[in-house]
Formats: C-alpha cells, structure tokens, sequence
C-alpha cells in the first residue's frame, strides 16, 4: 500500500516537471513574437 502512495507522489512530481517545462516553452514562444513587435 505505502508502494502505490509513492508511486503515485512520483507521478505526480513527474507531471508538475512536464508542465513546468511546458509553461516555460510556452511563455518563451509567446514572448519572442512581443519582443519582435517592440522592434
């Protein structure tokens, strides 16, 4: 029982890291075209 609760948290850790990394790539991606517009 205690094996699935970690197994769980990791997934979990796992996920927060994908979405982080996706929100950086999107916010980076949705900067670059501000930055151009400023010129």
């Amino acid at each position: 029982m205690h094996g699935i609760k970690r197994d769980v948290a990791n997934k979990v850790k796992a996920g927060e890291f994908k979405n982080r990394i996706f929100i950086g790539l999107f916010l980076s991606a949705s900067a670059k075209p501000r930055a151009l517009a400023r010129g």
